[in-house]
C-alpha cells in the first residue's frame, strides 16, 4: 500500500516554497508543553533602531524542536507565555520579503556561527523580559529557473543557498520571489544573507524529491551586493511519481499479490487507487501482460479524467472497428481531442498491442492537452529511437515520463508495453503535469 498525496506538492516543498525563512531552529515544530513562564522582548534595526515589525521570534530548547513562534507587533514587541521552566534558544528571524535582515539568536549570535549561541533561563512563574535583538541588515542573491522540457519558469524546486563547504544550513528559498528593485517575478529570492562566499543549489537534500535533477547554479560565489545569481538557468526533469502517488509503504501487503516486490508496485497501486488501471482478476494484475490499444485509451482517458481534464461528452464516431468495443467512448473522447489517431484505411484497430514508441506518443499528447504547454525534444537520443515516434520519445524521456531499456541507451521502441510499465508510464506522465501547472503563489 502507499502514502496518499494525491495532487498536492510534496510537503516539504509546499513548506519550504511558502515563502517564510529557513533554518535549523525552525525546522520542526511541536506544541508547546504548559507552564507559567514567559519571554519577552522587542526586535528593532541595528543600524537606525527603527522597530522591526513582523519579525518571526521562535523559542526552542534545543536546536531541532521549536514550541513556539510569533511575530513581532508594530512596535517590535513581542510575548511568548505559558513555558515550564528551562532554558531556551530564542531565534529572530525575517518573516517577510525581501528578507532584509540576518537570522540571528538572542545576545547578538549570529545563528549560523560556529560559537553555540546563549540560552534564556527562566523559573516556574518567572516573565524573562528584555529579551531583545537588533537584527543586521543582510544582502541578497536572486535569479530564475526554467525547465529543460518546456523552457517555462520552473515552480517548487528546492534551491538552497550554502556557506562555501557546509551543505547543512540552506538559507531562505522561494519560486516567486521580489527581487531587489521590487519587481515581482518567477524565480527564487535569497534574503537576509550575511555577505561572503556562497555555494547555491538547485537541491533535493533539503525538500526531497523535487522531479529535477541536481545542479550547482553557482559555485563558491561572493555575495557582497544584492546579486543575480542566474538568470534562466535550465533544470532537467527527472523520473518521478511522488506528487501523484506518494510514497510506499512496504509494510503493507502489495494490493495485487504479483507486483508484490516489483519495482512498478507503487505506480500500479496508485493508478489502481484511482481506478486509472484494474486489476485482471481478484488479488491479480497480470503485470507482465500486454496492454492493447483500447485498453490505452481507457487508461490515458482516465488519468485525464483524474488531471481534472474535461473530456468531450459526445465524441464523434469516426472508426470502423470500435462499435460495441468496451472502451469505444475513451477511444472517441482521446481522437476528437487529438491524443490518439487511427489507421489510415479508418480502422482503429482496438486489439493490437501497443508499442513502447506508441506510448510515447500518447504520453507526450496527453500532457499536452492537459497543460497546453509544447514538450520540447530532449539533446541524448536513443541509438535506436529511429522512425514515427522519434520524436515523441525524445519528448517523453526529456520530461521524465519514459526510461531507456537496459542501460539506458536504447529505448526498444518496437517492443510491446507490458501493463506494469504503463502504470508507471502514466503514473510520471501525471506527475509531471501536476507539477508543472500547480502553482504556490496561485489565488
Amino acid at each position: 500500500m502507499r502514502t496518499s498525496r494525491l495532487f498536492a506538492p510534496p510537503l516539504l516543498v509546499a513548506g519550504l516554497l511558502a515563502g517564510g525563512p529557513i533554518s535549523p531552529a525552525v525546522a520542526q515544530a511541536a506544541p508547546a508543553p504548559q507552564g507559567t513562564a514567559s519571554l519577552s522582548g522587542q526586535v528593532l534595526d541595528r543600524v537606525d533602531g527603527t522597530a522591526v515589525a513582523g519579525a518571526c521570534v521562535s523559542v526552542s530548547n534545543d536546536h531541532d524542536t521549536v514550541f513556539e513562534e510569533v511575530r513581532t507587533d508594530s512596535g517590535g514587541q513581542w510575548t511568548i507565555a505559558e513555558l515550564p521552566a528551562g532554558s531556551y534558544l530564542v531565534v529572530f528571524e525575517d518573516c517577510t520579503q525581501p528578507w532584509t535582515y540576518i537570522t540571528q539568536a538572542w545576545e547578538d549570535t549570529a545563528f549560523d556561527a560556529a560559537e553555540e549561541p546563549s540560552l534564556v533561563v527562566v523559573a516556574d512563574g518567572e516573565n524573562a523580559t528584555g529579551i531583545n535583538a537588533r537584527l543586521e541588515r543582510g544582502t541578497q542573491s536572486y535569479g530564475t529557473l526554467v525547465a529543460e522540457h518546456t523552457l517555462r519558469p520552473v515552480h517548487d524546486v528546492c534551491v538552497g543557498l550554502y556557506s562555501v563547504g557546509d551543505r547543512t544550513a540552506p538559507g531562505h528559498v522561494t519560486t516567486t520571489g521580489i527581487t531587489p528593485d521590487g519587481e515581482t517575478r518567477d524565480g527564487y529570492v535569497f534574503g537576509g544573507v550575511r555577505p561572503g562566499r556562497y555555494d547555491i543549489v538547485s537541491n533535493q537534500s533539503v525538500c526531497g524529491d523535487d522531479g529535477y535533477s541536481q545542479r550547482i547554479l553557482s559555485n563558491d560565489r561572493e555575495i557582497v551586493d544584492p546579486w543575480r545569481s542566474s538568470a534562466g538557468v535550465v533544470v532537467t526533469p527527472q523520473p518521478s511519481t511522488q506528487v501523484a502517488c506518494g510514497e510506499l509503504d512496504a509494510s503493507q501487503p502489495a494490493l495485487f499479490a504479483d507486483v508484490e516486490g516489483g519495482v512498478h508496485r507503487l505506480a500500479v497501486e496508485c493508478l489502481s487507487e484511482f481506478e486509472v488501471v484494474k486489476g485482471r482478476a481478484p488479488g491479480r494484475f497480470d503485470p507482465t501482460a500486454s496492454v492493447r490499444r483500447d485498453q490505452m485509451a481507457a487508461f490515458v482517458a482516465r488519468a485525464l479524467q483524474a488531471l481534472g481534464v474535461a473530456l468531450p461528452a459526445a465524441p464523434q464516431a469516426r472508426f470502423t472497428d470500435v462499435a460495441g468495443n468496451t472502451h469505444e467512448r475513451a477511444i472517441l473522447q482521446l481522437a476528437e481531442l487529438g491524443v490518439v489517431s487511427g489507421r489510415s484505411d479508418g480502422r482503429y484497430a482496438p486489439e493490437e498491442p501497443v508499442t513502447r514508441g506508441q506510448t510515447a506518443t500518447l504520453l507526450v499528447n496527453a500532457y499536452e492537452q492537459a497543460t497546453g504547454y509544447e514538450l520540447r525534444e530532449g539533446s541524448r537520443p536513443f541509438r535506436d529511437d529511429a522512425g514515427t515516434h522519434q520524436s515523441s520519445i525524445r519528448k517523453a524521456a526529456l520530461a521524465g515520463m519514459v526510461a531507456g531499456t537496459g542501460n539506458g541507451t536504447t529505448f526498444s521502441p518496437q517492443l510491446p508495453v507490458r501493463r506494469d510499465q504503463t502504470a508507471t508510464f502514466v503514473a510520471r506522465a501525471m506527475d509531471r503535469v501536476l507539477r508543472d501547472t500547480y502553482r504556490t503563489d496561485a489565488p
